[in-house]
C-alpha cells in the first residue's frame, strides 16, 4: 500500500491499523465507510487528506507532515481516545445520599464496591461515544455473575479510555449484593470469574482485569523505578566493591558484543520482545552465544537484566538456559547467554522451527523443563520462582532438549517459613495463576498453573488465548465430549495423528489439568510432576501403538534433575533485595 509522490493513498479495511509503516502521498478514503470505521495512520509520511473538510469517522494522523505548522490543530492531528464523561446511569435514584466513604450503586444503594480496571486486547467498534456498547458490556457482565449465582447487585462502568497499547480500559465497580461490602469468598468469587475467560462478551475480545489494590502496586513500583536506576552503585572497577561477585558470569564491554555481531546487523538478530532484541554473535572463544540487548532508557527492563544477572549466576541445571556474561556500559544492558540452537517451544509446536515434535519428544520436552522447574523451587537455596512460564520461555538446544530461559521476572522466596511472597501483578496473561492474579500472593505453585498451560500446548498446539477461547474450557469442553477412542480428538494437534496411538495422553492431561486448578493447595508440586512425567513416559514408550523415535531414550536421567547442577547457594546482597 506504499505509493509513490502525489498517488493516492485508498483506504478499504475497517479497523485496520497502518501506523509506523512509512506510507506517503495523500490520503483518500472515498464516500462509502461505515461511522464506527478508525483509521490509524500516526507516524508515516502523509501530507495530505482529501475529505479533510467533511469525514465522519475516527482518524489518526498524529506524526505525519499534515500535522505541522496550521495543521497540527485539525482534529486528525489530535488524539481523541475517551469517553471520561461516560458512566453507567441509575436507575432514577432520588434522594439518596451515601456515606462519604461509600458509592451509590446504579440501583440506588451505597456500598463499597469491588473496584478495578477492565481491560481489552480488541473491541469491534471505534467511536466511544456510542453507550449502547458500554451498556452491552454491562449487561454481559452481570449476565455472567447471575449465571455462576454470585452475590452481584450490580455494575457501573465508567472513564471508557485506548491507552497506548491500543487497549480499551473500564473503570469497572461491582456492588455486593445483601449487604454493603464483599466477603472474602465473593471478592475470590468474583475475581476468578473475571480472570478464567469463561464467558465471551459481544463486541469485545480477550480481557484481563486489574483490581484497585494492583493498579496502586504498580503506580507505586513505577515511581519508585523513576526514583532510582537499579545500576546507580555498578562499576566497572571492581576494586570499587559495588559490583557484585557473579560465579560463572564475565562482565563483556560494549565494543566486544558490537564486534561479534557484525554491529548488531539485522542479519545477526534472532528475537524480539518488549525488553528488546537477541542477537547471534561469536565471542573471543570461539563460542556462539545469544546476545540479548536492552531497549535504550528502559528502567524497567533495567530491574529486569539485574534480576536476571543475579540468578542465573547462582544456578546451574543442564535443563536452565545458562548465563555467559553481560555487559553494562555506554548506556546499555546486554545479557550473554548459551546459544540454543532450535529456537522456543513455541516456534517448534507451530512448525516455525523446520521439525517436527512427535508424541515422545513432547513427552521429553515436558520433563526436561519440569526438571529446571523442580530444581529451582526444591534445590535451590533460596527457592526461586520464575513468574513467566509459558512456551517461548522453554529453549530447544541441538538435541531438541529443553531448557527453562528469560529469568527477568523471576522472585526469590527468601522467607522459607511462608510458602508465598506478596508482589506486584506481573507475567503474561492466558499463563498467569488466576489466584496470585486476585491476591497478589506469588507461589511455587504459581509457577506450576503456568507449565500446566504449556502441558496443554504439548497436545494441542494452540495458544492459551485463541480466538477469545481460553485453552482450560477449550479442554475442560474436549473432555466432556471424548470417547475412550477418541480421546480430546477435537482440539488434539493434528500432527500427532490419532489419540489411540498416543501412550499416557488420557494421563498427561489430567495432570496438566491438575496443576491448572483454581486453587494451588490442589496443585501438585513440580517435584511430583516429574515423577508423574517420568511414569507416562515408561507407559508411552510400553505402548505398542505409540511412535518410537526417541523411545529409547526416554529413561535416560531419570529421577535425576536433583543431581545435575553446582549452586553456589546463598541469599542476594541485601543492598539488590529491595529492588524486588
Amino acid at each position: 500500500m506504499r505509493n509513490e509522490g502525489d498517488e493516492a493513498i485508498y483506504w478499504k479495511y475497517v479497523g485496520r491499523v497502518l501506523s509506523n509503516n512509512k506510507l506517503n502521498g495523500t490520503l483518500d478514503i472515498g464516500n462509502s465507510y461505515s461511522n464506527n470505521l478508525t483509521v490509524d495512520l500516526q507516524n508515516n509520511s502523509i501530507s495530505d487528506f482529501t475529505q479533510k473538510a467533511s469525514y465522519n469517522m475516527v482518524l489518526k494522523l498524529v506524526g505525519n507532515p499534515i500535522c505541522q505548522g496550521n495543521g497540527a490543530t485539525e482534529r486528525y492531528c489530535t488524539i481523541q481516545k475517551s469517553n471520561p464523561s461516560y458512566i453507567t446511569p441509575t436507575n432514577s435514584c432520588t434522594a439518596v445520599v451515601c456515606r462519604s466513604d461509600r458509592i451509590l450503586s446504579p440501583n440506588c444503594k451505597c456500598a463499597y464496591p469491588y473496584t478495578g480496571t477492565l481491560h481489552f486486547f480488541s473491541f469491534s467498534f471505534s467511536n466511544l461515544e456510542n453507550s449502547s456498547y458500554f451498556r452491552t458490556l454491562a449487561g454481559s457482565l452481570m449476565s455472567a455473575f447471575r449465571s455462576n449465582q454470585l452475590p452481584v447487585d450490580s455494575v457501573s462502568l465508567s472513564d471508557p479510555t485506548v491507552d497506548v497499547y491500543s487497549y480499551l480500559q473500564f473503570r469497572l465497580q461491582i456492588f455486593p449484593s445483601g449487604l454493603d461490602h464483599f466477603n472474602r469468598t465473593g471478592i475470590s468469587t468474583v475475581g476468578f470469574l473475571l480472570t478464567s475467560q469463561s464467558f465471551s462478551i459481544p463486541n469485545y475480545g480477550p480481557y484481563f482485569f486489574l483490581t484497585r489494590t494492583i493498579v496502586a502496586l504498580q503506580r507505586k513500583a513505577k515511581r519508585a523505578v523513576q526514583q532510582s536506576n537499579p545500576f546507580a552503585n555498578w562499576d566497572r572497577d571492581e576494586s570499587s566493591g559495588s559490583v557484585p561477585q557473579l560465579k560463572g558470569a564475565r562482565w563483556f564491554s560494549f565494543e566486544e558484543l558490537r564486534k561479534c555481531t557484525n554491529n548488531f546487523a539485522e542479519v545477526n538478530a534472532i528475537g524480539s520482545g518488549g525488553y528488546g532484541k537477541v542477537y547471534r554473535g561469536t565471542i573471543a572463544s570461539d563460542q556462539l552465544v545469544a546476545i540479548k540487548r536492552a531497549q535504550r532508557g528502559s528502567l524497567q527492563g533495567a530491574l529486569e537484566f539485574k534480576t536476571e544477572i543475579e540468578l542465573l549466576s547462582r544456578i546451574h541445571h543442564k535443563n536452565v538456559v545458562s548465563l555467559v556474561g553481560f555487559c553494562y556500559e555506554q548506556g546499555e544492558q546486554m545479557l550473554v547467554y548459551e546459544y540454543i540452537p532450535n529456537g522456543n517451544l513455541k516456534d517448534g509446536l507451530s512448525g516455525k522451527s523446520g521439525f517436527r515434535l512427535n508424541w515422545m519428544r513432547r513427552l521429553r520436552i515436558a520433563l526436561d523443563s519440569a526438571k529446571g522447574l523442580a530444581y529451582m523451587h526444591e534445590l535451590a537455596n533460596p527457592p526461586i520462582i520464575h513468574r513467566d512460564i509459558k512456551s517461548t520461555n522453554i529453549l530447544l538446544d541441538d538435541h531438541l532438549n529443553a531448557k527453562v530461559a528469560d529469568f527477568g521476572l523471576s522472585k526469590l522466596l527468601a522467607d522459607t517459613s511462608k510458602s508465598y511472597v506478596s508482589t506486584q501483578v506481573k507475567g503474561t496473561m492466558g499463563y498467569m495463576d488466576p489466584e496470585y492474579y486476585t491476591t497478589q500472593r506469588l507461589s511455587e505453585k504459581s509457577d506450576v498453573y503456568s507449565f500446566g498451560i504449556v502441558l496443554l500446548e504439548l497436545v494441542t498446539a494452540r495458544a492459551p488465548i485463541e480466538r477469545g477461547k481460553y485453552i482450560v474450557v477449550m479442554v475442560k469442553d474436549a473432555i466432556a465430549n471424548s470417547t475412550d477412542q477418541y480421546y480430546i480428538r477435537d482440539i488434539l494437534d493434528p500432527t500427532l495423528g490419532s489419540s489411540a496411538k498416543l501412550g499416557g495422553l488420557k494421563k498427561f492431561v489430567e495432570l496438566a489439568m491438575r496443576c491448572v486448578k483454581d486453587y494451588s493447595c490442589e496443585r501438585p508440586t513440580m517435584g511430583e510432576v516429574v515423577r508423574e512425567i517420568e511414569n507416562i513416559m515408561q507407559l508411552a514408550s510400553s505402548n505398542k501403538n505409540s511412535e518410537t523415535e526417541f523411545a529409547s531414550s526416554s529413561n535416560e536421567g531419570m529421577s535425576d534433575w536433583g543431581k545435575a547442577f553446582d549452586y553456589s547457594g546463598g541469599f542476594l546482597p541485601r543492598d539488590l533485595e529491595g529492588h524486588w
